[in-house]
């Protein structure tokens, strides 16, 4: 590994807890663009073993398989040292009462809700770390959230294909989404089967495809998988028309 420069040291270190893969790229350009280093974890196992680095900043997904943000955290907390001290935040795409509460009595510092604009990492930066740097704030419409589009697409500013990636790679997580889900309701698998919708809610907050998110968010908070049908159904639907808005915008920015 390259020593670290000068001016690398100085940057905010900031360490990524996330497992879906959208998610990660698109927070960590995020952060990269505000100056930052970035480290990223696919799951809570990986985050506890780099929270050893002792980043200034932990941001930490809180539905993971092999170890929750929640047992995570307090993993981190029990480690000698620096490391159990480093600032964590939640990320969830839940935002359900009660959610805030069971985050900070597992040791975590903050709470935020996905989807993440530059103002709630401006926000956290500011409030645990020695970061500062300017954001702005845009507005939401139609089947995508303008604002999570416009941010993605600033982000792809210096390199176009980033929007391209992000697409293409919430294509197949989303179409491997539903078939894992058919056949999770096929076999009456209610636990995995809101598992992976919980995942594919999550990865379209972060593309902004409000609708999609939506109907996630229905089927997640069902109470019995009868009726379930309906609902993947819908959100098999979304996922057809978030994409072709996604696409859309792909030409436009290309």
């Amino acid at each position: 590994m390259q020593p670290q420069t000068p001016d690398q040291q100085q940057r905010i270190l900031v360490l990524v807890v996330e497992d879906h893969p959208v998610n990660r790229k698109v927070v960590s350009r995020m952060l990269e663009n505000m100056g930052c280093r970035v480290e990223l974890a696919e799951d809570g196992l990986v985050g506890v073993e780099r929270a050893a680095a002792c980043p200034d900043l932990i941001l930490m997904d809180c539905s993971m398989p092999r170890c929750d943000g929640l047992e995570a955290t307090r993993r981190i907390r029990a480690l000698p040292g620096a490391a159990a001290h480093s600032a964590i935040v939640a990320l969830t795409a839940h935002a359900m009462p009660g959610d805030k509460e069971r985050c900070i009595a597992a040791g975590m510092d903050d709470w935020l809700s996905k989807p993440l604009s530059p103002n709630d990492l401006a926000f956290v930066l500011k409030k645990f770390t020695a970061w500062t740097g300017p954001t702005e704030v845009a507005s939401t419409d139609g089947t995508l959230d303008r604002r999570a589009i416009d941010q993605l697409l600033d982000l792809a500013s210096d390199d176009p294909e980033f929007f391209t990636d992000v697409v293409n790679e919430f294509s197949t997580a989303a179409n491997s989404a539903l078939e894992q889900a058919w056949s999770q309701l096929e076999d009456g698998n209610q636990a995995e089967l809101r598992r992976t919708i919980h995942r594919l809610k999550s990865a379209s907050a972060t593309v902004g495809a409000t609708r999609l998110h939506t109907a996630c968010h229905r089927l997640e908070v069902a109470e019995q998988l009868p009726g379930a049908e309906l609902l993947l159904q819908a959100i098999a639907q979304e996922v057809n028309l978030a994409l072709a808005a996604l696409r859309s915008e792909q030409r436009n920015f290309s």
